[in-house]
């Protein structure tokens, strides 16, 4: 039987995220999809869902949500004291929720962006293969107070569901990258100052970009508009240093010096302002 959650209160950008909208990128649709791949997948694989099952994303500040019939759901990326009718429950395990449940995630201390899957997804329709919001793509490009979002009432089979603590460690500062395409053309000096200094976490970050708040200066001429996906690191005419994220556009004409890892992609999203990251480059074998 399906039945819904009620959105309370919407937070602050909250979406729905599937692992992302991808055979589109010749029409200059955004890749999108969840912003911590890693984070949301564990979310899903705690319910035993298909890693592809569309939840709810995050920032920040969580949803208050109502749930009108028996479910089970998980809570992982960004996290706080969380409470089912003001009862403390843990994230990374599964929940059992019953009819008339209220979720609450208060005083969020780690990360940017959280995760609320529910058993076999929320239900809603793809475009272009995918669920996952963005806008001029799905009819809303974020959730609002008031919204319901339906999905397939179930009930709760302790035996099947544990508490799996993630295996990550979200105090390394190191990201994983490779060389970008236009990496070459900096002078050595450059590149050692790309891949040894600290770089800061400036505000300006959302699920498009994340920019960095110190400069490298160069005379690196533009590109011809070239492809460029999630993770690409972008150098700008005065120095600025953009680390494109799940949605940002396909194609850009600015020097593409380093490329992150998708894991690497997650743990970015996860960093705040302020914080320092350093690039920790591997080597492509062919």
């Amino acid at each position: 039987m399906n039945q819904s959650v009620e959105l309370l209160t919407s937070g602050l950008y909250s979406t729905l995220q599937d692992s992302g909208r991808f055979g589109f990128r010749r029409l200059g649709v955004p890749q999108s999809g969840a912003m911590d791949p890693y984070s949301f997948a564990f979310a899903n694989s705690l319910l035993n869902n298909d890693t592809n099952c569309t939840a709810i994303e995050w920032y920040r500040t969580a949803p208050i949500l109502l749930f009108h019939q028996n479910t089970i759901i998980s809570l992982t990326g960004a996290s706080g004291n969380a409470f089912l009718n003001e009862k403390p429950v843990l994230h990374y395990k599964s929940l059992r929720v019953r009819e008339n449940d209220i979720l609450r995630i208060q005083n969020v201390n780690y990360g940017n962006y959280g995760y609320i899957a529910i058993k076999n997804g929320f239900l809603t329709s793809k475009i272009m293969e995918s669920t996952s919001q963005y806008k001029n793509i799905t009819p809303k490009f974020r959730l609002h107070k008031g919204d319901f979002l339906s999905y397939t009432s179930v009930d709760y089979d302790q035996k099947r569901y544990t508490h799996i603590k993630p295996l990550f460690d979200a105090t390394d500062a190191a990201l994983i990258v490779f060389p970008g395409p236009e990496f070459d053309q900096m002078s050595k000096a450059q590149q050692k100052q790309l891949l040894t200094e600290s770089w800061t976490l400036s505000p300006q970050q959302d699920r498009m970009a994340f920019v960095l708040q110190e400069k490298l200066e160069h005379t690196l001429p533009q590109i011809t508009s070239s492809p460029v996906l999630p993770g690409t690191v972008q150098l700008t005419p005065d120095g600025s240093l953009i680390v494109l994220m799940h949605d940002c556009q396909t194609t850009g004409g600015y020097p593409r010096v380093l490329q992150l890892t998708q894991r690497s992609v997650g743990r970015l999203s996860q960093m705040r302002t302020g914080q320092s990251i350093r690039f920790r480059k591997i080597a492509i074998k062919l």
